[in-house]
C-alpha cells in the first residue's frame, strides 16, 4: 500500500491506498512495453554501430525444425543476441569501447587455400543440375551459418563437454538429386557433420575434420597433410 502518516509521531495512517510494483531481471533482457513481445525467434530490430551512427537490420533466421530455435539459442533473437556475423561489417571494429583500434596503419595480410575435386563429365552417370526453377538450398545453424554454443557446466569431463546441433528440411518433389554438400566448421572444435535421410535414417554423407601431422614435406607424403592444418 501506499501511506500518508498524520505526523511525526508513530500513529494511525492518514491516507492510504492500494497499488503494486514491478521487478526486472537484472541479468537478463525484459521488455517494459505494455503490448506482449512477440515469440522468441521473431524479435528483430535495429542494430547501429555507436562509433558513426551506421546501421544495419537484424535477421531473424531461425527456422522451425533447428534445434537452436527449439532451445533458444541466443543468436535466435535480437533480444538474446550477444554478437557475431551480423555485426561484423566493414570498418566496424567489435571492441570495447575504451579499447583503442590497434594496427591502423598496418593492413592485415592473410592467406587462403581451396582444393577442387572434379569428375569428368559421363552423360550416363551425371545429371545435370542448374540453379533456377525447381532447385532449392537450406542448411541449419539459423541459415547464417552462426549460433552460440553453451558453455560446459564447471567439472564436466571433456569427454561428456559437447554441442550438437540438427535440423529437419522437408523438401519439395520427389525426384531430388542432391548436387553437393558444403559444411561449415570452425577447427579445431569440429568433431563431424552428418547428413541422414529423415525418412529412412540412411546416413548419407558424414564428414570429420583430419588433424595435419605434416607428411606433406616426407617422400610420399600427402601434399595437403600440413601440420597445423585441418583437412
Amino acid at each position: 500500500i501506499n501511506a500518508i502518516g498524520s505526523g511525526p509521531s508513530f500513529s494511525y495512517h492518514k491516507f492510504k491506498a492500494a497499488s503494486s510494483i514491478s521487478l526486472w531481471p537484472a541479468s537478463g533482457p525484459a521488455c517494459v512495453c505494455s503490448v506482449p513481445g512477440v515469440p522468441f525467434g521473431h524479435g528483430g530490430g535495429i542494430i547501429e554501430y555507436m562509433s558513426n551512427g551506421d546501421t544495419v537490420g537484424f535477421t531473424t533466421s531461425c527456422r522451425e525444425g533447428e534445434s537452436i530455435l527449439a532451445n533458444q539459442n541466443p543468436t535466435c533473437d535480437i533480444r538474446t543476441y550477444e554478437g557475431g556475423l551480423q555485426v561484423c561489417h566493414h570498418t566496424w571494429h567489435l571492441l570495447d569501447a575504451d579499447q583503442e583500434v590497434p594496427w591502423q596503419d598496418q593492413p592485415l595480410e592473410y592467406w587462403m587455400k581451396f582444393r577442387m575435386y572434379f569428375q569428368e563429365y559421363n552423360p550416363n552417370q551425371h545429371i545435370s543440375a542448374l540453379y533456377g526453377p525447381g532447385w532449392t538450398q537450406w542448411s541449419i545453424g539459423a541459415n547464417t551459418a552462426e549460433y552460440d554454443v553453451p558453455e560446459c557446466k564447471p567439472g564436466t569431463p571433456v569427454e561428456q563437454c559437447t554441442h550438437e546441433i540438427t535440423g529437419t528440411v522437408t523438401i519439395p518433389g520427389t525426384d531430388l538429386h542432391m548436387v553437393a554438400g558444403h559444411y561449415h566448421c570452425h577447427a579445431p572444435t569440429c568433431i563431424a557433420l552428418e547428413v541422414y535421410d529423415h525418412s529412412t535414417g540412411e546416413l548419407i554423407c558424414r564428414e570429420t575434420a583430419h588433424h595435419g601431422r605434416g607428411t606433406d614435406l616426407k617422400p610420399g607424403g600427402d601434399p595437403y597433410d600440413q601440420a597445423g592444418y585441418i583437412y
